[in-house]
């Protein structure tokens, strides 16, 4: 996938805080301990090792050429103001993040609670380049709705939630709907980053894409 970390010196950043009605930006240092989509928890992990705050925001992610993609994430303040992100991003960086603080939302531990992420397309993109991007929002959203409702299932039953495992439900009929909607929704996300690809700008694209 193309989508890569934007850092905190990247033109634009102001007009992306404007666009989402955010704060400013500010930069984290990435010092990955722990594994990707676990950011709550991999920043509990390291305050209680190092000490500091766990703080809350949208981390700046962007598909050049195509798409601002803002997703709810977690850092950790030290005692001298400064941001660490232990979290493994997983994608394209250069050691450092882009993030906007905001502590309205501030997750629970026991089941992941699956934040929608933000979207805006870059300046200039053709018709079709901005169906490609809103079909990338549509399946995002849609995957999100059906992982929420799986964690509200597991939870009514008092399953625990292994960090980066699966959990075994039942094999209730909701279960298996749900189940083949999941797959479902994979495939078409799938579907929607090939077709990202192929519209994304030649001037954007890496050797063997």
């Amino acid at each position: 996938m193309f989508i890569q970390l934007m850092h905190p010196d990247s033109p634009g950043l102001e007009a992306v805080s404007d666009y989402f009605a955010l704060g400013p930006f500010r930069s984290a240092e990435i010092i990955p301990s722990g594994a990707t989509g676990a950011c709550y928890w991999n920043c509990d992990a390291y305050v209680e090792s190092y000490g500091g705050k766990v703080m809350y925001g949208w981390q700046c992610r962007v598909w050049p050429g195509l798409f601002i993609e803002m997703l709810h994430h977690a850092v950790v303040e030290l005692s001298d103001g400064r941001l660490v992100d232990p979290t493994d991003p997983g994608v394209p960086n250069n050691g450092l993040t882009a993030i906007v603080l905001d502590q309205t939302i501030v997750p629970p531990r026991d089941y992941p609670i699956y934040v929608p992420n933000k979207y805006c397309a870059v300046p200039g993109v053709s018709e079709e380049q901005q169906r490609a991007c809103q079909a990338m929002v549509n399946i995002s959203g849609r995957q999100l709705r059906v992982r929420r409702q799986i964690a509200e299932i597991a939870k009514g039953l008092g399953l625990s939630f292994p960090i980066g495992e699966h959990v075994a439900l039942p094999p209730t009929e909701v279960v298996m709907r749900l189940s083949q909607e999941h797959q479902a929704a994979a495939e078409a996300y799938d579907q929607a980053v090939e077709e990202c690809r192929r519209v994304t700008p030649a001037e954007f694209r890496r050797p063997g894409d």
